[in-house]
């Protein structure tokens, strides 16, 4: 249900035209764009397929070799995941979330799903050699554990097998027992390589943007204490000039021209108008001067911020 809910919205799910970067909201050209290219893919990976074929064929449960390799064309489900990367750019791209929050919840849902998408394959494996011993899930050590627990114990096993190659702790219980296990857990150690690297990579850029914005104000700090030290200026003068860096250290990032200048001149004239024309009327050196004046003149001013009692 929510598949096709989903199918049946992208059909009025406005884009974007790469070429005119205009939004487009016809719905004879949002139903066809997504018609010639998404929706046979979406359409495919929709349809249960596994349950299409087994009935087809005649198996009713998973009691053959056969009916157990049918059951992996629920994989083509996966299909259906790409979503969540839009899910997370638009999230990233409008700031829903946090940044720490959204990396956290981006990274552990690529884990959980790496991981458990590799327990299956694990278990499917045992599956396919009927959890015999020569299977990981079929040795006496393995069995021991298992035994007394119900059918949701064999996933989590699974799962936390897999967890354990990804993290890298091997285990004394649960270990790759014949070449098929040995040939899947290498192709999964390499998967593993570029995951872990991307996670370690996103968190890396988050520390590092922070260290860097921490480091140019504690250089500044270093450089305005040498100054100091070298001019042998007065006491209150020092004074003012380590409140005026610290107040520019916090003001930065909000200061009108770092903000505005991403902003048309109109809506730059808007906001410093709204900001500053009352300042602007009070002082006596522009009494009487007109609004088109005034305008101008913030145009061109450039606006600084300042302790107070500082002349």
């Amino acid at each position: 249900t929510f598949l096709t809910a989903d199918i049946v919205l992208n059909f009025f799910l406005a884009y974007k035209d790469e070429k005119n970067k205009c939004i487009i909201t016809d719905n004879r050209a949002i139903a066809w764009r997504y018609f010639t290219s998404k929706f046979w893919f979406d359409l495919v990976v929709s349809i249960p397929v596994e349950p299409i074929v087994a009935g087809g064929l005649g198996y009713t449960v998973r009691d053959t070799q056969t009916a157990k390799f049918v059951g992996l064309l629920r994989w083509l489900r996966v299909g259906r995941m790409y979503p969540i990367f839009g899910v997370f750019a638009t999230i990233q791209h409008k700031q829903i979330l946090h940044p720490v929050v959204l990396l956290l919840a981006r990274n552990y849902t690529y884990l959980f799903y790496i991981v458990h998408w590799m327990a299956c394959v694990i278990y499917f494996i045992a599956q396919v050699g009927d959890f015999g011993e020569n299977t990981w899930i079929g040795r006496d050590e393995a069995q021991y554990r298992l035994r007394p627990l119900d059918g949701w114990a064999d996933y989590m096993y699974s799962f936390y097998l897999s967890i354990g190659v990804f993290t890298g702790f091997s285990n004394e219980v649960f270990y790759k027992n014949n070449p098929a296990e040995a040939i899947v857990l290498c192709l999964y150690f390499a998967i593993n390589v570029v995951a872990q690297a991307y996670i370690l990579g996103t968190i890396t850029v988050l520390l590092v943007k922070k260290d860097v914005e921490s480091g140019e104000y504690r250089n500044a700090v270093i450089n305005l204490d040498k100054y100091l030290s070298d001019k042998e200026l007065p006491k209150s003068l020092q004074a003012a000039m380590r409140e005026h860096l610290e107040l520019q250290s916090y003001s930065e990032k909000t200061a009108d021209e770092n903000i505005l200048k991403h902003h048309p001149s109109t809506i730059k004239q808007k906001v410093l108008w709204h900001l500053y024309q009352d300042v602007l009327k009070d002082c006596y050196l522009l009494a009487g001067c007109t609004p088109q004046f005034l305008n101008l003149l913030l145009s061109v001013a450039r606006m600084e911020l300042f302790m107070p009692n500082v002349t």
